[in-house]
């Protein structure tokens, strides 16, 4: 199965996301992209802003991981510092049961900053046999975050 991507483009980055997956933008902070449902909920990437966050993207990392350890039956998978060549970044892999739901979670995360903003990439899928389908799109979707380019000039 082969899957098609088309550029997604914000004001601050750009990230290439399934074509076949809808957009659904809150505001500028918030943006969802939904993927195909897997039992009762849908695939989901997140990408969500936060502005002037103190202790940028390393204490908004330690913050959601100090909330996300009181879910039930939370376990982490991995957790690493993915950061390149002017792209500083810690990524968490993890899974959790939703209890609404009755059925376990995986998610993958990653909180970077960039001139004052923290920018939390998250994905999210239930348990399927289809998993590693899953996450090699949300492997590629954030592989593909960029940051655009500072308009210096400020036109």
């Amino acid at each position: 199965m082969t899957t098609e991507y088309i550029l997604f483009q914000a004001k601050d980055f750009s990230i290439q996301k399934p074509t076949d997956w809808l957009v659904q933008k809150k505001d500028e902070h918030h943006i969802a992209f939904i993927g195909p449902k897997v039992g009762p909920l849908h695939a989901g990437f997140f990408i969500t802003v936060l502005e002037n966050h103190e202790g940028g993207y390393l204490a908004a990392a330690k913050e959601a991981g100090a909330l996300q350890v009181k879910q039930a039956k939370y376990h982490i998978i991995e957790e690493q510092d993915v950061s390149k060549e002017k792209f500083d970044a810690v990524m968490r892999y993890a899974t959790w049961y939703n209890r609404t739901q009755d059925l376990m979670m995986y998610a993958r995360e990653i909180y970077t900053e960039r001139n004052g903003k923290v920018y939390v990439l998250s994905s999210s899928v239930p348990n399927t046999p289809h998993l590693q389908m899953f996450d090699n799109v949300f492997i590629y979707m954030f592989n593909s975050f960029k940051y655009n380019r500072l308009n210096v000039n400020n036109d």
